[in-house]
């Protein structure tokens, strides 16, 4: 986005025919980076909305825990059964003016009153807690937005303030200055969160880094051993050496535990039988 840098884009345009809301959505839209795309997130609302959501869920499951008891409690075995079968409850939610020869409870029953009532809740909670889900959703996808980056955000309220006044005024016109500013789609530092590499790049790569670390555990040991002058020196180079191989074997490979302690083991032999010949260094 170069062409948003302090002073090199055009003011919104002074034409009556696009102004306020109209004047600075077209400016926002008009960067083919889409980087002026700054708004808030409304982070305290977010999570006063979730707030009132749980207490509402909260308050929904109080009253179906009360009616499970209040069913329990009741002698008669429909009260019980209804609480226990789905197909109870649907019968006893089907007033009857019939007491004899049926299983639907009469319209004026307590039965019929208490399935009436948890199928309501029942149906509220189906609503609701769709509702809160979703909002938990996506209040979890808004908080893991970035803030528009120093640079962008500059540039956006030089804009968005001409000559004393604002592009949009009332309440809305100090949004910029908000704590709780977002960027869609883009990181901290106004680039896109996700870059893609080619796997034979990759490959590659992962090739080359190989190659050194063989090297470094292979060419290595031979010349640290070959200069080093006592015993002792020589001991620990073969300890030092050694862990590292481990080390290598068990980050690059996918070597099992079995592998990697047999693999160390020949390692450290071969150093072993190294450094065993006393005229290495033309020492005795």
């Amino acid at each position: 986005m170069d062409d948003l840098e302090l002073g090199q884009r055009d003011r919104p345009s002074p034409d009556p025919k696009s102004a306020g809301y109209a004047q600075w959505a077209s400016w926002i839209a008009s960067d083919p980076d889409s980087e002026p795309f700054v708004f808030r997130k409304f982070d305290e609302l977010g999570a006063l909305n979730l707030l009132y959501l749980q207490s509402d869920m909260i308050h929904l499951e109080g009253q179906l825990k009360e009616l499970d008891l209040e069913a329990v409690r009741q002698p008669d075995i429909d009260s019980i059964n209804a609480a226990r079968q789905w197909e109870a409850l649907l019968e006893q939610c089907a007033p009857s003016e019939l007491t004899e020869n049926t299983n639907h409870a009469k319209a004026d029953s307590k039965a019929f009153i208490r399935a009436k009532t948890k199928m309501k809740l029942i149906l509220q909670l189906r609503a609701k807690m769709k509702e809160y889900h979703e909002a938990l959703l996506l209040q979890s996808k808004v908080a893991q937005l970035q803030p528009p980056s120093g640079r962008v955000l500059r540039a956006a309220k030089q804009m968005f303030n001409q000559e004393g006044y604002t592009v949009i005024d009332g309440q809305a016109r100090d949004y910029l200055d908000a704590d709780d500013l977002d960027k869609p789609g883009y990181a901290q530092d106004g680039r896109p969160k996700i870059k893609r590499f080619e796997e034979q790049k990759i490959t590659q790569l992962l090739g080359v880094i190989t190659i050194l670390v063989a090297i470094v555990f292979l060419v290595g040991p031979i010349l640290a051993l070959y200069l080093a002058q006592s015993q002792p020196v020589r001991l620990a180079l073969v300890a030092v050496f050694t862990a590292g191989f481990a080390a290598s074997v068990w980050l690059i490979t996918n070597a099992r535990r079995a592998e990697i302690f047999f693999g160390t083991a020949t390692y450290a032999a071969v150093l072993v039988v190294f450094i065993s010949n006393g005229n290495l260094t033309g020492a005795g």
